[in-house]
């Protein structure tokens, strides 16, 4: 695990999610997640509701091909309930992972480029930092029980 990493991952991460909450007051969250590459080259938040995935489900109807595709709105919030990238909040407070994403700099940039044992083992630290972060998010309370937290 990278201590500062977490550390400055943790405040972001709960000041984000606090604020994401307030902005949707209204909506009903299922997921939480910090999204990054398969490098783990940034890490930023995303977030999803039953209500933004019928707003999206919907906008993706007036396409033919998704209407052809899907032909209901169940249809369309089943396909699309899991993907991030579709969430109308995904990356809404990107901004604010900039010092979190300059420490993953500094990591990478401590790497080794030719050596694969250390880009993996990077990786595996970055996920373990990630996932506490994660861990810290969820038994704080902030979301209902039932919303399922992704990395």
């Amino acid at each position: 695990m990278y201590p500062r990493l977490f550390d400055e991952l943790q405040r972001t991460a709960m000041d984000v999610f606090c604020d994401s909450i307030l902005k949707h007051a209204s909506e009903t969250y299922y997921s939480a997640a910090l999204f990054t590459s398969g490098e783990r080259g940034y890490v930023v938040d995303t977030v999803s509701t039953y209500e933004g995935l019928k707003q999206v489900a919907r906008k993706y109807l007036t396409m033919d091909a998704y209407r052809e595709e899907w032909g209901t709105l169940s249809r369309a919030t089943d396909a699309l309930k899991w993907r991030p990238c579709d969430s109308p909040y995904h990356v809404e407070f990107a901004h604010r992972f900039d010092a979190a994403n300059e420490l993953l700099q500094a990591i990478w940039n401590s790497v080794d480029p030719h050596s694969s044992h250390e880009f993996m083992s990077t990786c595996e630290k970055i996920d373990e930092t990630f996932l506490a972060v994660l861990r810290e998010v969820r038994d704080s309370g902030i979301f209902r029980r039932n919303v399922v937290f992704n990395l």
